[in-house]
Parts: structure tokens; sequence; C-alpha cells
């Protein structure tokens, strides 16, 4: 069952210093938002990239069923807290999209989550994604 919040990103800029994300969503809870908001991309989001965090990785030697042995590199993610980052400056919500909303203590719930999604893919792969998304 779904609580009936959907939201997306795209990467619009890049450079050495900042990432520029703009992003949209919809509340299926809300009479006023309609189906297809979440691709108007009507909000923005910039990120400074010193604020981005790398993940812990584990290195260690695992012995094969071929009896051989090999290195194992893993990369662990961990939970990054968007929400000091904004009270920091690190992340500035230019604009808000059409559908965002504030609820379980939370403001902007859609872009909270969809930062969120961005500094974990981050970890993932290394670099920005270039479009996220998150049903919850």
């Amino acid at each position: 069952m779904s609580l009936g919040y959907l939201g997306r990103a795209r990467l619009l800029e890049e450079d050495k210093e900042y990432a520029i994300y703009e992003y949209s969503g919809e509340n299926w809870n809300d009479k006023n938002s309609l189906s297809g908001d979440s691709l108007l991309y009507d909000g923005l989001i910039l990120i400074k990239k010193s604020s981005l965090e790398e993940p812990k990785i584990h290195e260690k030697i695992k012995k094969m069923p071929n009896h051989r042995k090999k290195r194992v590199i893993k990369k662990i993610t961990h939970f990054v807290d968007v929400e000091q980052k904004i009270k920091n400056g690190d992340i500035e919500i230019i604009k808000d999209c059409k559908n965002e909303f504030s609820q379980f203590s939370l403001d902007r719930y859609i872009a909270t989550h969809l930062l969120h999604v961005i500094y974990i893919k981050y970890q993932e792969l290394g670099s920005l994604p270039t479009k996220i998304m998150f049903i919850k």
C-alpha cells in the first residue's frame, strides 16, 4: 500500500562547485494535485558539491571455491542528514514545486526525500545521478 507521494528530479546544470536539480512531485491525497504534475519540473534545488559524502569502502581477501584468493571491495552507504545540510546552507531549495507540502515534521517533504535519494545514489555510483524518482 502506498502513502500516495511521488517525486522526480533531473540534473539541470553542474559545475565544479554546484549542482542544480529541477524537481516536481505529486500528492495523490490532495485534490489539487493532478496526474502528470510530476512531469512539470517546476522546483529548483541547489547542492554544494563539497557537501557530498563518500561511502565507506571495505576490502577483504575472500577464498573462492576454486581455492584461489580474491580481493573483494564493498561500498557501504550511510545515511546523510539532509535537513542539517539545509540548515547549514550546503543545500538550498530555490523554488518549491507546485505540490510541495510538509508532513511528519519535515518541511518540503518531496524535496527532502529526493535529496536523500540523490545522496545515496552518489555514494553508490560515485557521481551525481542525472534522473531520480521515488514513490511512497
